[in-house]
């Protein structure tokens, strides 16, 4: 993907998740990308000529986005295959992008190395609720981890929250807020300045804050009391 930018290529394809409704596939130009790398670079003080690891696939914009940090930092990217178990040693890394998954493995075997990672943001899937409170109360655990809040139309997270807190904080310029249904929506450079709706119900806290209560299309509504699957 970098050789896609330094070859002048002005707008990327990717398939999104089903965040704001059914999967399809949408154009994200240059511009989107590059703010969207600026934001967290800036957000976690990433210095320039950090070293990256790029161990999810690069098709999806979780991926394609640690490329593109690397890229406009002028830093290292190491790439491993985007395995279960990861085939890592203790190379110290700045900025780390995982799935679950592979934090629980990691943390089941491999404990040590999630402390040669500075800042590790986990995506893609919700994070099992037993593990993130062994990690959070684990204090041989130094380093800094977060689960992040995203999608593809907004070109990865846009909120990140530390295990073990339950609130997600807005990083960058988007707005937040949310519908009637108590759905967010945001709005910013990202979205061309239009609210982009999903499908995610909040408990808004502020301008800057929210509690991520689950889908509204997964809601189960059993004799008017609405139960969300995520939080049983």
């Amino acid at each position: 993907m970098a050789a896609d930018f330094q070859e002048g290529i002005t707008d990327f394809s990717f398939q999104t998740s089903g965040s704001t409704g059914v999967p399809k596939k949408i154009t994200l130009s240059k511009n989107q990308l590059i703010q969207s790398a600026e934001t967290t670079l800036a957000y976690f003080s990433i210095k320039p000529s950090a070293r990256f690891l790029l161990c999810i696939h690069p098709q999806f914009i979780g991926g394609a986005m640690q490329v593109v940090r690397a890229y406009i930092n002028q830093g290292q990217l190491d790439v491993l295959a985007p395995e279960r178990i990861l085939d890592i040693d203790h190379t110290k890394y700045d900025l780390v992008s995982m799935v679950p998954l592979q934090l629980n493995k990691i943390y089941k075997d491999l404990k040590s190395h999630l402390n040669d990672f500075s800042h590790l943001l986990i995506g893609g899937a919700m994070m099992d609720p037993q593990l993130e409170e062994k990690i959070a109360a684990d204090s041989l655990i130094i380093a800094n981890i977060y689960a992040t809040y995203g999608m593809t139309e907004t070109a990865s997270h846009i909120a990140v929250r530390r295990l073990g807190t339950r609130f997600f904080k807005r990083i960058g310029h988007l707005k937040i807020s949310k519908n009637e249904n108590s759905c967010l929506k945001v709005k910013g450079l990202l979205t061309k300045n239009q609210w982009l709706q999903t499908q995610d119900i909040i408990e808004l806290i502020d301008e800057n804050t929210f509690k991520w209560l689950g889908r509204q299309d997964f809601m189960i509504n059993s004799g008017g009391f609405k139960v969300h699957p995520e939080k049983l």
